[in-house]
């Protein structure tokens, strides 16, 4: 977006690739470019005497790497929400042990632990490193929840124990997580499931331009024959309904001719937005 205002032409990126715990990597102009940790830095074969050090007490510092030669640094800070001190408090006062994971550097995950009130903590955390450190509290034989942002602490889940076959030991139970304010739930099992996405479930994607639309549009759609009325279904067979955020009130109102006008518009249509607006105003 800030490019975009600044009016930065922007190259596509190809070769794209997310490193968990640690950054990403991708060609843009064909060149290498990773940026992340310096954990990722290390892997591009740069030597931290070369740089430096980066960041603060609560800061932590992404590097640039252009064809593994380090090309600059970013310093981005992550302020505690006050819904996390109270949850802490709350915490704490019922007699819970809390233990802070994180993948910052050790000066940051100190400070924030100390202003959380937060005694133990775990610094340099990989995702996959949490589940483990999860999976051996549970066998000391401690009750364990993690509280976490959905993406990094998405292998932190609910897990099955002994004796609970036909599913295996340690294998994912069940996942709750929240994307844009809408909370989901998730469940497997090794049990035979007659079950699976059909058209009765989708996910709703408001819009509020044309330009919006044709973006997820674009994204999403890899079925031309299932696009009507704004609903598309995706490569994974999910159905997803993209519409604009005036579609109700377009709807709405007592005005019977405006209504079936722009019913009969919406039914004849793929996507929405420039010709149902027209619709409802009439021209």
């Amino acid at each position: 977006m800030a490019a975009n205002e600044r009016g930065l032409q922007l190259s596509a990126a190809q070769e794209f690739e997310s490193r968990p715990g640690k950054g990403v990597t991708g060609r843009v102009d064909g060149k290498l470019i990773a940026a992340g940790s310096w954990a990722l830095m290390r892997e591009q074969g740069i030597e931290q005497t070369a740089v430096g050090v980066l960041g603060g007490v609560d800061a932590t510092g992404i590097f640039v790497a252009v064809d593994r030669e380090y090309a600059g640094s970013i310093t981005v800070a992550d302020p505690v929400k006050q819904s996390a001190r109270s949850a802490i408090t709350e915490a704490k006062q019922q007699g819970l042990k809390l233990v802070m994971l994180t993948g910052d550097n050790r000066v940051v995950a100190e400070t924030i632990a100390r202003q959380l009130g937060i005694n133990e903590f775990r610094a340099e955390v990989l995702p996959g490193e949490k589940s483990k450190i999860v999976q051996n509290y549970q066998q000391q034989g401690r009750i364990v929840a993690m509280a976490g942002d959905g993406i990094n602490d998405a292998p932190v889940l609910s897990r099955y124990g002994k004796g609970e076959e036909p599913d295996r030991e340690g294998t994912v139970r069940y996942a709750s997580f929240t994307l844009a304010g809408q909370e989901f739930a998730a469940m497997d099992s090794a049990h035979e499931h007659k079950f699976a996405f059909n058209e009765a479930i989708s996910f709703i994607v408001p819009c509020d331009t044309q330009r919006e639309i044709d973006y997820f549009w674009e994204k999403l759609s890899a079925d031309p024959k299932a696009e009507q009325c704004g609903w598309l279904k995706d490569k994974y067979g999910v159905i997803w309904q993209v519409t604009p955020t005036i579609l109700n009130q377009m709807l709405g109102g007592n005005d019977e001719e405006r209504t079936a006008r722009v019913t009969q518009a919406f039914l004849n249509m793929k996507k929405l937005f420039n010709a149902l607006k027209r619709a409802y105003e009439g021209k």
